[in-house]
């Protein structure tokens, strides 16, 4: 007879074996949904607490044990609606930056990107790579999340201010004035005047 603890593992020991099979049958593309990412979303439907838990499980366990496999689950998470996952791609993201193995470093960043948002960018901006090439697409990155950012605050200015069909892009952004921050000095003289 199987002690409790091997009766309590056995759903976790399954939805792993599932996971490991689904990533080693087809590579993440982007643009492409991952049979993974089905696959957590019916895991959920079924077993909301403990599909959480065995996500942020398998990430614990493949970061010491598999770095390709680490970097699937980060992939995968970041490419699901956070609403499925609540903050867990930043957890497991803060750690997959700080992974030894430039492919779980990457996953991280790819994921933050696709992510984006505030906690991306503040995230993607402590972070400095090691790899120069992945740092360099961290540094663009950062310059396309907050124009992304900059262009939702001045549409969000537009809506409060009832301005109608005002096309945003056409307004130079100046980070080294702005410093990420704020609204570009061309955008603030069209509004006021």
């Amino acid at each position: 007879m199987p002690c409790k603890s091997q009766v309590v593992d056995q759903p976790y020991a399954k939805f792993r074996s599932k996971l490991i099979s689904i990533f080693s049958d087809s590579h993440i593309e982007d643009g492409v949904t991952h049979p993974s990412e089905d696959f957590l979303i019916e895991t959920l439907k079924s077993d909301v607490p403990n599909c959480r838990r065995w996500v942020s499980r398998f990430f614990t366990e493949q970061y010491k044990d598999s770095p390709s496999l680490c970097a699937d689950i980060v992939r995968c998470v970041g490419r699901l609606d956070n609403d499925c996952f609540p903050g867990l791609i930043f957890r497991i993201s803060d750690d997959a930056l700080l992974h030894k193995d430039v492919e779980v470093r990457e996953a991280a960043v790819l994921s933050l990107e696709y992510v984006g948002g505030p906690s991306s960018l503040d995230r993607l901006r402590r972070h400095n790579d090691s790899a120069v090439w992945l740092d360099e697409y961290v540094q663009r990155v950062i310059i396309d999340l907050s124009k992304q950012g900059l262009n939702t605050q001045m549409f969000s200015v537009c809506e409060r201010k009832n301005m109608k069909n005002v096309d945003t892009t056409k307004f130079n952004y100046d980070s080294n004035v702005l410093g990420f921050k704020g609204i570009s000095n061309a955008f603030a003289k069209y509004i006021s005047g």
